[in-house]
Order: structure tokens, then C-alpha cells, then sequence
């Protein structure tokens, strides 16, 4: 008995002290339809790993995710490949979120995934996603930049309000996405630029929701081995079916930066002028404008 209760103490004082290093385990129930899924939470990275086959399931105020206990410490959010669907309010609140990387095989980002994480400043899109759901990026208020890719045929109601922060939105679309709600609720869209694919710039400004924006701009696009660059404002938009490395160069040759680019969304900032742009093993001049 004296031992049993030495044990208990000692097991007490841990829990209580932090010494857990992580949480992990099975998502109750599989998310379904045959779908398996494990999460695992390391407390001293403060990062969240999803991985397995299928769907996030859906989670609520009534029934929270297993990691919502840790919402207001985790700072990054990985989810493998494999994982097709996030389920609706699956990180919503986690206040203290910078950096997600989702998996290209992500088709579709459900209600409200990512409403409330207020510390998300940008975020990469996977290349194949087809639907994000209503209030998905809602009250992301440091959220300053994003790009839509191709892919996507189905915007939800209020995707993106509130998003005050919010500054450039980059699509890719040569025919605007037909919204018949609206998604940019209580951002000020007048100093919000719209950058879109050249020779479109005419049709936008006349198409229910994106004809608010005051800042139409058409930018060049470059596809280097089916990967699409889009350049604007001092910005470098790469939308890429897989990860690969890019290499940037000035026109002497000299290389300017690397970096590890994420499969979907994700953008560089460089200084006005022509670079030349290499992704894996082709390369590509670009124009970047003020």
C-alpha cells in the first residue's frame, strides 16, 4: 500500500510539473468512412502532427477536438499526407498558431477550421484544394496575404471576414469563381490589392464580389514546369504541386536566395526588377514590380 501511494504521489507531481513531453493517440471513431487518423502534440516544439488516411473529423464547442485543451499553445500545425478533408472548427481558437503546412492532399478545408487563430500572419494553400468552407479563415486578424490556387471551385460564406490585417489576395483563376455570398466580411477591401492573371482584369472588375475590390491589378504569370509564379507588389507568388526548392538569381548569375517551398501557396518577397526563378531543375526570367 505504501508503495502504491509513493507511485501515485510521484506520478502526481510529474503531471503537475510539465514533464508530460507529448499527447498523442487514435481520432475517436477513424473521421469515418473508413478514414484513419492519429494526432500527436510535442509540448517542446509546441507543434501539432495529423497523419494517416482520410478525414479530420468534425468537432464543436460541445465536442472539441482531444487537442483543444492545448489551443492557446500551439504554434504549428502539420498534416500529412494522406489526410483528405478537415473537419469543421478543427483548430479554431488556437490564438497562438504562425505556421501551418497543410498536404496537397487536402481537397477540402471545412466551417470554421481555422476561425479565431489570431496570431496566423500567412498560410499556404495545397495545390489540389476544391472547397474551403464558410467562416474557415474567419477572425484571423494578423492574416496579411493569401492565394487562391486554381483548384478551388467552392468559397464559403464569410471565408475570410474579419480578416482586418488582410492586404493582398492573389487568384488564379482566367474566369473569376462565381460567389454568390459574400466572403471578405468587415475587411476593408479599398486597401486590399486584388492580383489576377493578365488579360482578366476586365472581367473582375464586373463579378459579384471581387468587382468591391478597388485595387485590380493583372500580374504576370510564368509556369515553369507546371509550376505557376505569379509576381506583384514586390512579391513572388508560387503555387506548386509538390514541395521543391527554389533558387532566386539576379540576371549576373548571382544567387540571391533559397527556399524550401511548400506543395500549394506560398510567396517570397524580392526587390523590383527581373529575376531569374528556379524550381528544381527549370528555370525562368520574371519581371517584379514595386
Amino acid at each position: 500500500m505504501r508503495t502504491l501511494i509513493v507511485s501515485i504521489i510521484a506520478l502526481v507531481a510529474m503531471c503537475g510539473s510539465g514533464a508530460l513531453k507529448a499527447q498523442y493517440g487514435p481520432l475517436p471513431g477513424g473521421g469515418g468512412g473508413g478514414s484513419s487518423i492519429k494526432w500527436r502534440y510535442e509540448t517542446a516544439t509546441r507543434t501539432l502532427t495529423l497523419t494517416g488516411y482520410g478525414r479530420i473529423p468534425d468537432y464543436s464547442t460541445v465536442h472539441p477536438a482531444p487537442w483543444a485543451v492545448r489551443q492557446r499553445e500551439i504554434e504549428k500545425i502539420e498534416i500529412g499526407s494522406g489526410v483528405t478533408i478537415v473537419g469543421d472548427y478543427a483548430f479554431a481558437g488556437c490564438t497562438a498558431l504562425t505556421s501551418v503546412k497543410i498536404s496537397e492532399s487536402v481537397t477540402e478545408i471545412k466551417d470554421g477550421v481555422f476561425s479565431g487563430c489570431t496570431a496566423l500572419s500567412s498560410l499556404a494553400l495545397p495545390a489540389n484544394l476544391r472547397r474551403i468552407g464558410r467562416d474557415a479563415f474567419a477572425h484571423c486578424s494578423a492574416l496579411t496575404a493569401v492565394s487562391l490556387p486554381e483548384s478551388v471551385t467552392e468559397i464559403g460564406r464569410g471565408a475570410f471576414s474579419s480578416c482586418a490585417a488582410l492586404r493582398s489576395v492573389t487568384v488564379a483563376w482566367p474566369v473569376p469563381l462565381a460567389l454568390s455570398q459574400p466572403i471578405f466580411q468587415s475587411v476593408p477591401l479599398a486597401n486590399v490589392r486584388l492580383n489576377v492573371p493578365r488579360g482578366t482584369s476586365a472581367v473582375y472588375r464586373t463579378a459579384p464580389v471581387w468587382s468591391e475590390f478597388q485595387q485590380i491589378y493583372a500580374v504576370a504569370n510564368v509556369e515553369i514546369a507546371g509550376r505557376q509564379i505569379y509576381a506583384a507588389d514586390g512579391v513572388l507568388y508560387l503555387s506548386l504541386s509538390q514541395p521543391a526548392l527554389v533558387r532566386v538569381y539576379d540576371l549576373s548569375g548571382r544567387l540571391l536566395l533559397t527556399h524550401d517551398a511548400p506543395s500549394g501557396s506560398s510567396t517570397l518577397c524580392l526587390m523590383p526588377g527581373y529575376h531569374v526563378v528556379q524550381v528544381g531543375d527549370s528555370a525562368e526570367k520574371v519581371w517584379v514590380g514595386n
